[in-house]
């Protein structure tokens, strides 16, 4: 099995030729491997796979060349920054990725997670990098950091903190975040 070049998603050459041309994949062909991921991905023998096929394999390369020339992943933006057709158009793709994680496929959950940072869960993951900051930051200082300070890095975790006691106020913060929050020397709620 050959992947693709230039395409860290692992799908065999020949698949991917089946699916550019829309024609129908030769089962005598494949090896086990490569049988088991046309299988898992939805091809029937004969057949030219569907469109859904197609369209999900389109957009997971589509995403990994977008995040391999631009350096991250696609963001949804508003107003005059939405200027990429192409990036609104894979970050709602990434996102209903997400939300279906759990009807998608093995292949399909093991291509999206070879993208580069692709992530399950980015606002766990945001919150887990600012949480490591903030814990430096005590670490370093002795103290919780300051909105009102002069340093950039401190007033940017400043407001962090003050928005997790804003969701924590209006119960929006989940418990297992109160808990590593509260675990945090110097903590006050």
């Amino acid at each position: 099995m050959r992947p693709r070049m230039g395409c860290t998603v692992l799908l065999p050459q020949n698949i991917l030729m089946a699916v550019d041309r829309m024609a129908p994949l030769d089962y005598d062909d494949l090896d086990r491997t490569e049988w088991f991921y046309a299988v898992d991905i939805g091809f029937n023998p004969g057949h030219a796979p569907t469109q859904n096929i197609v369209r999900w394999l389109r957009n997971v390369r589509a995403l990994d060349e977008f995040v391999r020339t631009h350096g991250t992943p696609p963001v949804k933006r508003v107003g005059p920054s939405a200027t990429d057709p192409l990036e609104q158009h894979l970050a709602r793709w990434v996102s209903r990725q997400r939300t279906r994680q759990v009807e998608l496929c093995s292949y399909q959950d093991a291509a999206l997670s070879l993208v580069p940072n692709f992530s399950w869960s980015p606002l766990d993951d945001r919150f887990d990098l600012y949480l490591s900051q903030l814990q430096g930051f005590i670490d370093a200082h002795g103290h919780m950091p300051a909105i009102r300070s002069g340093d950039a890095a401190e007033h940017r975790l400043g407001l962090w903190v003050r928005r997790q006691k804003t969701r924590r106020r209006a119960k929006r913060l989940p418990a297992e975040r109160t808990v590593a929050l509260t675990a945090l020397p110097g903590w006050v709620w």
